[in-house]
């Protein structure tokens, strides 16, 4: 999560974060207060000058094998800064899914320990695409997510749905709670919609140079913003297997993920129309 004195910003996983993190940072270099996180609250708060923080302190993810410190949601927004506009960058689902994969962040010591994962895949990590997919499942919603909510995750919920839940819902523990108790699939998406906070701006990662300099132009010196257009990408992998999302796909695979991530197929189109 990136604080500044006029914004903050939520890192969705994937959906551009790296960029926007180092873009911010270069934004801000020549006005950052020296040690800001070393000051007195006091001193914050009557602090006039703009500011940039990098906020990694993510509570839920205390004990928590494999946590990302950096992607913290609404929630864990410091009261302080709540009333700031909050943005985020927001991607589509099937392409989220292949980015992660292709990123290889899930071979951890944890992932390549873990006897479960190792029964499935004895030749783990070695796994393709679809195997990813059914590994997402075992990982996370048997093992990793349970441990932060307290219960057990429903089945036709998959991991980019999770982290909808996680970063963009204000009470995210009493969402999940609250879909574990329903079959029903219009309801569990009645449920997740309604509780996404409208204090959140959306800002489609297809396009995103374009869509961010529109965004921060709002708050920013335009001048300032335009070597956006210019700077490098991050964490951009050269070795695809394939060029496009849709080749990485089964049939099933791609029903699968139309299953259990409906809702945030939904909300993302309403967003940001089909890419």
């Amino acid at each position: 999560m990136i604080i500044t004195d006029k914004l903050v910003y939520i890192h969705f996983p994937k959906s551009g974060g790296t960029f926007i993190t180092v873009f911010l940072k270069k934004l801000y270099q020549e006005e950052l207060i020296p040690a800001y996180n070393q000051k007195s609250y006091l001193s914050k708060l009557l602090s006039k000058k703009p500011y940039y923080i990098d906020y990694k302190i993510n509570d839920a993810f205390n004990g928590i094998p494999f946590s990302r410190d950096n992607h913290n949601g609404i929630s864990q927004i410091p009261k302080e800064h709540i009333e700031k506009q909050i943005f985020t960058t927001i991607r589509n689902p099937f392409e989220f899914y292949v980015s992660y994969y292709e990123t290889k962040k899930w071979i951890t010591n944890d992932t390549l320990t873990d006897t479960n994962i190792l029964k499935l895949f004895p030749q783990f990590p070695n796994i393709n695409f679809t195997e990813f997919l059914t590994f997402l499942d075992i990982y996370y919603f048997k093992k990793i997510v349970p441990q932060i909510i307290g219960i057990e995750t429903p089945k036709e919920v998959g991991l980019y749905t999770a982290l909808l839940i996680f970063l963009y819902c204000e009470n995210p523990k009493s969402v999940f709670a609250d879909i574990s108790v329903t079959k029903d699939v219009k309801e569990t998406e009645q449920i997740i919609l309604k509780n996404i906070s409208d204090k959140i701006q959306f800002v489609c990662f297809s396009d995103l140079r374009k869509n961010l300099y529109k965004f921060l132009a709002k708050y920013y010196d335009k001048k300032k913003l335009l070597f956006i257009f210019n700077a490098k990408s991050e964490n951009v992998n050269k070795n695809r297997e394939h060029e496009g999302w849709f080749s990485y796909y089964s049939e099933d695979s791609l029903k699968n993920v139309e299953k259990k991530d409906a809702v945030s197929i939904t909300f993302y189109n309403k967003l940001c129309g089909k890419k």
